[in-house]
């Protein structure tokens, strides 16, 4: 009985802290440059990395892209560009077009020596993109192109595939 107590109570103990792990991203303040700090990008990091490890069916999902989107519109230090390469991959896809921006996000956060490099960021970007469509349990239909970019980007071959 003692044991099966404390494995409940585990599992209690597990849900609530994997329900707590994302931030309140509403409630982070995001209106002046002051307000990206290490917190704000933190906490974009974080988002980024929710959206590039979780199905397209979690329902976190939307807040945790809202974020994203909105600390890459406003961020004084990091800038971002659509290529217009990676548009043919995620033009008529939403999901895609929110990984492709989750992608450039994380990249230029954790790189943060190449952050000013755009080709970087968005070949970063891509590759979060094919790593995360090439896992079935992600959900992502995939059509010829997005098969294109996940053969090459496992073999290597990414920046050739596209052309730079």
């Amino acid at each position: 009985m003692r044991t099966a107590l404390l494995a409940l109570l585990l599992g209690l103990t597990t849900v609530t802290v994997s329900a707590q792990s994302l931030p309140d991203f509403a409630s982070i303040r995001l209106q002046v440059k002051e307000d990206y700090d290490d917190n704000a990008n933190q906490a974009a990091l974080t988002a980024a990395t929710y959206l590039l490890t979780k199905p397209l069916s979690d329902p976190q999902r939307p807040a945790a892209l809202a974020y994203v989107l909105r600390w890459m519109t406003g961020s004084p230090d990091y800038s971002f560009s659509l290529d217009a390469k990676a548009m043919r991959f995620t033009k008529s896809n939403d999901d895609l077009l929110g990984l492709y921006m989750a992608g450039m996000a994380r990249f230029a956060l954790e790189n943060k020596d190449k952050a000013a490099d755009a080709k970087a960021v968005n070949m970063g970007g891509l590759q979060h993109v094919a790593n995360y469509a090439s896992h079935a349990a992600n959900g992502v239909k995939l059509n010829g192109e997005l098969k294109k970019l996940i053969k090459a980007s496992q073999d290597g071959k990414l920046a050739a595939y596209l052309g730079g």
